[in-house]
């Protein structure tokens, strides 16, 4: 494979944020390419749908690192294209107020108890699935951690804190499941997703915030 068909393999299974290009050469009379791989800037780059990150020199993928994931979701101003038309579509209640889907999306499924949704980031859009409820048994660990976080951060907002009973509640399990959610806690602490209000507190009235408050 020569490397005009690489490089257009590479570029139609990466997603358009990869940059990175090649520079030619001639050592000792053999062909050498060097091959330079940017960093990217503002969202992870997406290999077969895929999204990846860089953990010291291993390639690792982003849905395994809950904290590093967490991070990307932050409370930036949303722009708009046009902010004039965007204004005007506000104040005529055709659309709502920027910034209000994520808000929206994270209070529906505490509410209803359902699954952490899946978010595709594209480069001008992001897509959220919604999944029903689920057993708690039945839920991949990464997303017991996602929906520990996500309660968390409402609880924050709410001005108050987690503790086992709340996380309970959303989960949907009774005084049986104390032990469950102790560990599922333990783990989100141990991925600097949640801390604890009083690390000395009994743990009776031990209570949680986000890694951020």
């Amino acid at each position: 494979m020569g490397y005009e068909e690489l490089e257009n393999w590479l570029r139609y299974l990466l997603s358009d944020n990869a940059n990175f290009s090649a520079h030619r050469l001639d050592v000792e009379g053999k062909r050498i390419v060097i091959l330079t791989i940017y960093a990217a800037s503002y969202k992870t780059v997406r290999f077969k749908n895929i999204d990846y990150i860089r953990i010291g020199s291993y390639k690792k993928k982003l849905k395994d690192y809950a904290a590093v994931e967490a991070n990307l979701f932050i409370n930036d101003s949303p722009k708009s294209r046009n902010e004039e038309i965007a204004s005007l579509l506000r104040r005529t209640y055709i659309c709502e107020e920027r910034g209000v889907g994520w808000d929206r999306i994270a209070y529906q499924c505490e509410l209803f108890k359902l699954s952490t949704p899946k978010i595709d980031v594209f480069p001008n859009s992001t897509r959220v699935t919604m999944f029903p409820h689920a057993p708690f048994s039945n839920i991949p660990m990464n997303s017991k951690k996602w929906t520990c976080y996500m309660h968390a951060c409402l609880k924050q907002v709410e001005g108050g804190s987690m503790t086992n009973a709340t996380l309970r509640e959303r989960f949907r399990l009774t005084d049986t499941g104390k032990a469950g959610i102790s560990r599922l806690i333990q783990r989100c602490i141990e991925d600097n997703l949640v801390r604890p209000v009083d690390p000395n507190a009994a743990p009776k009235y031990m209570s949680y915030i986000p890694f951020w408050a």
